[in-house]
């Protein structure tokens, strides 16, 4: 990773921040700023020009969220967001999406994102897909992600899907060597998903649920963040 890299996050809760991410990049002293869309008040209308200078950004990373990518009713400045999203990947720059934000950079190439019943929050086992091109970011055979939400996006036009489950045909996918969309949280750390389930406690049905969430084994935590490094690597190679 090349040293003084300017990186920018788009936030959309305040529990869903950078965690193991942050530490990696400021290990390669990247400057890292944040867009804290969870802040913005409703009811006033975000102008584009308010959102970073495309030029001054060398990675996008689009942060989770307990918001569905296309309810911009109630979450105007998605539309913002995308549109400032559509101008930096048309200059063929470096991003990626962790859970929701995934299903917004989806969104905003406009493939829809499908609403379930059911919020899921749980460790699920995804496979990568067989016989992917060679210049194809490289998935695990088959790893433990951290799931934490309600949608799945369809794929973008053009993109490939390099992961599967049970429940998420398109677990991951890739458009060209630029752009990485995970629908699930790879940057998710113990403290981290703590906060989160603390703040969701009371969905689960049983207590013992919960305890397992919380419980996970280490390496699930260390096998999604040693994943994001190298995805963050792939889409920064010329």
């Amino acid at each position: 990773m090349k040293q003084n890299l300017r990186v920018h996050c788009f936030q959309h809760t305040a529990c869903d921040n950078l965690n193991s991410c942050r530490e990696l990049l400021l290990t390669h002293h990247a400057q890292v700023s944040t867009t804290e869309f969870f802040a913005l008040p409703t009811e006033i209308a975000l102008d584009i020009e308010a959102l970073p200078n495309i030029q001054d950004v060398d990675l996008l990373i689009v942060m989770g969220g307990k918001i569905h990518a296309e309810d911009e009713a109630n979450y105007p400045w998605l539309k913002i967001e995308k549109r400032w999203i559509r101008r930096y990947i048309a200059l063929k720059k470096p991003v990626l999406g962790l859970c929701v934000g995934g299903q917004i950079i989806a969104s905003a190439l406009g493939a829809p994102v499908l609403k379930n019943e059911r919020y899921t929050m749980s460790w699920n086992r995804v496979q990568s897909v067989a016989n992917l091109p060679n210049d194809c970011f490289k998935m695990p055979q088959e790893m433990h992600v951290m799931s934490l939400s309600q949608d799945i996006s369809a794929l973008p036009k053009g993109a490939i899907s390099l992961a599967t489950n049970e429940n998420f045909q398109n677990s991951c996918y890739q458009i060209g060597r630029n752009i990485l969309g995970f629908q699930f949280s790879l940057e998710i750390t113990q403290d981290g998903l703590t906060e989160f389930l603390d703040e969701a406690e009371n969905i689960f049905d049983t207590e013992q649920s919960f305890i397992q969430l919380k419980n996970a084994p280490k390496d699930y935590f260390l096998n999604s963040h040693r994943v994001l490094e190298q995805a963050i690597e792939y889409v920064l190679q010329p």
